[in-house]
């Protein structure tokens, strides 16, 4: 079996339309684990050649994202050359990039097990993550510089794990981060396709700032402009997620403390109900 090839680069642009509103995964999400699953299942997957995009500057002496980066953007992609086409997974409907790299980790094990199950043509399965503009998308800046290779912590992770799951096979499975993304020509423009612009630290009016405070919280936008005690639950969500005392990001936090002034300033609040 080939080995894998796993870049980590720098999130620019995101492949489609940006989630208004964001939670938080339930569950325990363990990101050593998730690492562990991530490489056993693109083994699985046959993949040979993969770009991890998370919207951050600079990893860790491991080569892969800290866990505690906050990034301005949470959305995580993964483009996998495999024997079943390119492939793209995408996720960013959390608020933490761990947690939607742990989305794309359980899609990869749905993949596995449905096939395992043979309940759907292959073809068919994958079908779901080929996408006619992912080139183009690439070739226009998807990506900006490759962050790090993590090639022993894939080895010791993905050799572990598999053979805890499969014996002898995993001596067959092995990763490494030599080379780099192939360039590819351009296809026509894609549909929809809209760039990660990121965005400023002021808020012009309180509705923006709700927005934003929402899309940290999955809380209502509506809820968090009109009941008090909704926004300040709100915002003390978001800080425990945000202030840098726990790994977040200072900018972000200084959004945040932003989006309260702007929020409280000409406030009227109703009862909750």
């Amino acid at each position: 079996m080939e080995k894998i090839t796993i870049t980590v680069k720098r999130l620019a642009n995101w492949p489609r339309a940006i989630t208004p509103r964001r939670g938080i995964k339930r569950g325990n999400v363990d990101y050593a684990k998730t690492r562990q699953k991530l490489i056993q299942y693109l083994q699985e997957l046959g993949a040979t050649s993969v770009s991890l995009g998370v919207a951050v500057d600079s990893v860790s002496h491991t080569g892969w994202p800290n866990a505690g980066h906050r990034p301005t953007f949470p959305g995580v992609c993964l483009v996998a050359d495999s024997p079943h086409g390119q492939l793209l997974f995408a996720c960013d409907k959390f608020s933490l990039w761990t947690h939607n790299l742990r989305a794309i980790v359980d899609t990869l094990e749905g993949i596995h097990k449905m096939l395992g199950l043979g309940t759907v043509e292959p073809q068919q399965l994958y079908a779901a993550f080929q996408w006619d503009g992912l080139e183009e998308w690439i070739a226009m800046g998807a990506f900006k510089g490759d962050l790090g290779q993590p090639s022993a912590v894939a080895d010791s992770d993905s050799t572990s794990h598999s053979k805890a799951k499969t014996g002898a096979r995993a001596k067959a499975k092995s990763a490494s981060t030599s080379g780099a993304s192939r360039p590819t020509p351009p296809p026509p423009p894609p549909p929809r396709r809209q760039p990660y612009v990121p965005v400023k630290e002021t808020f012009e009016t309180r509705g923006q700032a709700a927005d934003w405070l929402a899309a940290q919280t999955g809380a209502s936008r509506s809820r968090i402009l009109l009941i008090e005690s909704v926004f300040l639950e709100a915002y003390r969500q978001a800080a425990r997620l945000l202030h840098p005392d726990v790994g977040g990001d200072p900018a972000q936090f200084r959004r945040l403390q932003n989006a309260k002034a702007t929020i409280e300033h000409g406030a009227m609040w109703l009862k909750a109900s």
